[in-house]
């Protein structure tokens, strides 16, 4: 059975104008024709109708529309792939969404944001922090217990008081709070250095984490500047015992601290996790800009870097506070072997 445009517009639902559309961008024309000479659709003619109409169900375009079937429709199955991958990530942020009101909610039950001021702090710290994190990392930012709340407000009270007797950083007394003050957010951070370093260079970094973070919690920046000024010095005494006085002077640790010597460990990591190719154009890529940062963080000195090298490379704290351990050294090593064979 053959139909001509207007019959097969009231069987598909589609207008008579889209189907004189879908004939000029040849999609489907009508392959037959009356003994008058009226153009009819075919029987096959109304299956591709049908696929398409399936196609357009997954909201693709027309003209892609049109090429799947141009190629037998063997890209389906990658198509479907893109468009669960589109719906999951739709699904995720939604399900964050609702994790983030519920907090907000919850927080404002229990009188923990007194304010409408606090209360967009905290929206506009988390709208900061996208730029810094991933969706993962920021959901084990959120996801404090309340005994967590607790101590850190307790260690808070600890580290204001020390700021209000003007305790130097670089004391034994600061040492301690520092120590402290990183294992509560280790703690947090489910044990995830990385989520615990982002955050730090975060709040370093942007202005915008600063302001946010400062008006949803009402701390005071002194008592945070105090906690990055004592662990500094604390990470710098660790570099000490493996360093002399003269090669501590020329050291910029100022690099290691930055926010893209994060993302060029944490990428080298996931290509080590992958066991990605150490030749490959990525790892290499990303072994020049490491080497860059380390050159200067280390002031160009070759004597310098090799001992920073081996000191980290046998130094749990010296591995946790710069992301590497002897496992991803090593992976790096290699590629750095494999430079002139990449060329």
């Amino acid at each position: 059975m053959s139909f001509t445009v207007g019959q097969l517009a009231k069987r598909s639902g589609l207008s008579v104008r889209s189907l004189h559309h879908y004939d000029e961008i040849g999609l489907l024309s009508p392959s037959e024709r009356s003994e008058v000479g009226y153009r009819l659709y075919s029987k096959s003619d109304v299956e591709r109708l049908c696929q398409i109409q399936a196609l357009r169900w997954l909201d693709l375009p027309l003209g892609e529309v049109k090429e799947i079937l141009e190629r037998g429709g063997g890209a389906i199955p990658g198509v479907i792939d893109r468009q669960i991958a589109a719906l999951t990530k739709q699904v995720e942020q939604a399900s964050e969404m609702k994790n983030r009101l519920v907090s907000l909610r919850t927080r404002l039950l229990q009188g923990q944001i007194v304010s409408s001021e606090q209360l967009l702090g905290m929206v506009e710290l988390f709208s900061h922090y996208e730029k810094h994190l991933s969706a993962d990392d920021l959901s084990r930012v959120k996801s404090i217990s309340d005994s967590d709340k607790d101590e850190w407000r307790r260690m808070y009270e600890d580290v204001a008081a020390a700021v209000q007797r003007k305790v130097a950083p670089d004391s034994d007394e600061a040492q301690e709070i520092a120590y402290r003050w990183g294992v509560l957010t280790y703690k947090i951070s489910n044990g995830d250095m990385s989520v615990m370093l982002k955050t730090k260079a975060a709040y370093e970094s942007d202005e915008g984490v600063r302001r946010s973070m400062l008006t949803a919690t009402g701390a005071d920046p002194a008592v945070l500047q105090f906690v990055i000024d004592a662990s500094n010095h604390a990470h710098l005494k660790i570099i000490s015992k493996y360093l002399d006085p003269g090669e501590l002077a020329r050291l910029n640790l100022k690099t290691v601290r930055s926010a893209e010597w994060l993302r060029i460990v944490t990428a080298l990591r996931e290509e080590f996790a992958k066991q990605a190719s150490v030749d490959s154009l990525t790892v290499q890529g990303l072994i020049t800009a490491w080497s860059a940062h380390l050159d200067a963080c280390a002031d160009g000195d070759n004597t310098i870097k090799a001992k920073l090298l081996a000191a980290i490379g046998i130094d749990y704290h010296l591995q946790k506070r710069w992301l590497l351990d002897a496992d991803l050294l090593e992976f790096i090593r290699q590629a750095q072997t494999a430079i002139p064979a990449a060329r």
